[in-house]
């Protein structure tokens, strides 16, 4: 292997990683871009995401920009949408300032066209760059820290745990909790149709060990589950309890999870998990007390506006006839289009009127529910003559993410 700080003489372009020495200059800039762990241990990581994911820009001979790209979905109107997330978008230090993450970003974005996803999904360090290429605010991605002492129940509803039982999750549950998940996941708009990927930093992150509790109803089926870490505070043994992952089919599954959670008390100070600016536990808790409410937006990007529009779910009751100009400068996947939907299907076809003009950010924003039609009017984001033939269309719930890829 060349050392570090070396890179890998190629082709000049957009590529993969074809050697060790190619893994190493990924490995560099990576480094260089997130600050996280040794060399060795970034190019464990590398492997662990596969190195067929990576691709490179290279400038002249050496490697100067890196991303990987994963498979998954994302719920929206209760159906799982193809989406491609973009994950450790990188430049070289040196390389800085001449627009090779714009140049790379738009390679992957057309391959990820090509591969056949409606979307592509990230999370943003640096807005202004994912917006030069079609991105834009899609979603919530809320962090909430909450003192366990406040972690406690409204009195007003009938919530009792009476019957329901708590055990270890063992690797045969593995798959019951996934199915659960997807199968609840699906009515909150914004949520990822995990992949193996996602999965797999559930139960371990960045070397953090999460460790999972199922809770069963009275005849034994999966009421909620959870996956916790107990982290020490500035190496005292007072505790904060971070929750990687949680789900429940119900109020009282979630009633229970956070009766749960408070069962930490004795050494725990704070609860902090991740969720919608409406997550039931904050519907549940008897006061509003939370601690601190941080947060950030995820961002996507239309790939094909045909995929993204009828693969998505709409409102059982909704109908319309739309006639959209789909503005694209940057990917060239926008034109005119006419969209059909009606008893919660949406079909699409090539041509039309171009009645309602909007750009391919506009779009994504109404596509996640993150903007109704009405607000996208009122910020002067549409243009034409006939939007309100798609009032109601986009109209659902806050689009919210827990997993952050």
């Amino acid at each position: 292997m060349m050392a570090g700080g070396e890179g890998q003489r190629g082709t000049e372009g957009y590529g993969g990683i074809e050697s060790d020495g190619d893994a190493n200059a990924v490995a560099r800039i990576v480094m260089h871009a997130f600050a996280g762990g040794s060399h060795e241990e970034t190019l464990k990581w590398i492997d662990a995401v596969g190195r067929d994911c990576w691709r490179v820009l290279r400038d002249g001979e050496w490697i100067k920009a890196c991303l990987f790209t994963m498979p998954m979905g994302i719920f929206l109107g209760g159906r799982s949408v193809p989406m491609s997330g973009v994950v450790a978008v990188g430049v070289a230090p040196e390389a800085r300032g001449r627009g090779l993450a714009t140049r790379l970003m738009l390679q992957s974005l057309r391959e990820q066209r090509e591969d056949g996803f409606a979307l592509s999904g990230l999370f943003s360090a640096k807005q202004g760059l994912y917006r030069r290429v079609g991105f834009e605010q899609a979603g919530h991605f809320v962090r909430y820290r909450v003192a366990i002492g406040e972690f406690v129940v409204r009195r007003d509803l009938e919530l009792a745990g009476d019957g329901l039982t708590v055990r270890t999750l063992g690797e045969g549950d593995r798959a019951d909790v996934e199915a659960f998940y997807r199968a609840h996941a699906a009515a909150h708009d914004g949520m990822l149709d995990r992949g193996a990927y996602v999965w797999g930093r559930i139960a371990h992150w960045r070397g953090e060990d999460r460790h999972g509790w199922v809770i069963e109803d009275e005849k034994g089926e999966i009421e909620a589950y959870i996956y916790l870490s107990q982290r020490r505070k500035d190496n005292d043994f007072r505790q904060e309890i971070f929750v990687g992952d949680w789900q429940a089919r119900s109020l009282r599954g979630w009633a229970a999870l956070m009766r749960f959670c408070r069962e930490f008390s004795s050494m725990g100070d704070e609860v902090v998990f991740r969720g919608s600016p409406t997550h039931p536990v904050c519907f549940l808790m008897d006061e509003q007390r939370i601690g601190d409410r941080g947060g950030e937006y995820w961002m996507l990007r239309v790939l094909d506006v045909a995929k993204a529009l009828s693969a998505r779910g709409y409102g059982a009751g909704t109908s319309c006839e739309a006639h959209l100009r789909i503005e694209d400068e940057t990917l060239g996947a926008g034109g005119d289009f006419v969209l059909r939907v009606d008893g919660g299907e949406g079909t699409v076809e090539a041509g039309g009127r171009g009645e309602i003009v909007m750009s391919e950010k506009t779009l994504a924003a109404l596509v996640s529910g993150y903007l109704s039609m009405r607000q996208a009017i009122g910020l002067g984001l549409i243009g034409g003559t006939s939007a309100d033939a798609l009032s109601g269309v986009f109209e659902g719930g806050v689009p919210a993410m827990v997993d952050q890829f």
